[in-house]
């Protein structure tokens, strides 16, 4: 695993973080909770608690789609 992030990480997170779980998000992308907090932060992103549907991750833990209108990223 790399410490850098892709710019394909990066829109995740952008996309997901404020609504999703840390812990989950963290197996998505394959990286600590605490990485995933920290650079959402770094990023501009907090958490609202506002809840905008469930995120599904396959085992691979590299394939996301979002519950509400099953889109996928």
């Amino acid at each position: 695993m790399s410490n850098s992030w892709s710019r394909n990480e990066e829109r995740f997170l952008a996309r997901f973080y404020e609504n999703t779980p840390n812990d989950l998000l963290a197996y998505a992308l394959d990286r600590p909770t605490d990485a995933v907090r920290k650079k959402a932060n770094r990023m501009g992103f907090w958490k609202n608690g506002k809840p905008s549907g469930n995120l599904f991750v396959n085992e691979t833990g590299r394939h996301y789609s979002i519950d509400t209108a099953t889109r996928s990223l």
